[in-house]
């Protein structure tokens, strides 16, 4: 969202889940809210790792390492965390509510359930 000139505005309704919650996140400052029900988790990249082979076997983990580190700079950009925290919070599902976004820098804006966007 980063090329784009205009602001982007991002609405939580519910839960933004792994890769909806960096969406959530990437939205433009000043603009990224969530309505007070709204549940956050992020967490590390995950890989099926489905091959027999040893040799696919290490592509797929080097593969899956590269992903989690490009989402935690994503993450810590858009956030103002810095990597060594969202790295930490990254090791397991890391569950938050509306609040607790704001504080993580996740989002902006709690909207009460009568908000109007």
């Amino acid at each position: 969202m980063l090329a784009i000139e205009s602001p982007v505005h991002t609405c939580v309704v519910g839960r933004a889940f792994s890769m909806a919650s960096i969406i959530a996140a990437a939205g433009s400052p000043g603009h990224r809210m969530a309505y007070e029900n709204s549940r956050f988790m992020v967490h590390e990249a995950s890989s099926s790792m489905s091959k027999n082979q040893v040799t696919d076997l290490v592509l797929s983990a080097q593969e899956t390492v590269y992903k989690n580190e490009v989402l935690i700079k994503l993450l810590a950009r858009h956030t103002g965390q810095s990597c060594a925290y969202i790295k930490d919070n990254f090791k397991r599902d890391f569950y938050m509510s509306a609040d607790e976004a704001v504080e993580f820098g996740m989002i902006d804006v709690v909207l009460k359930t009568t908000s109007k966007i």
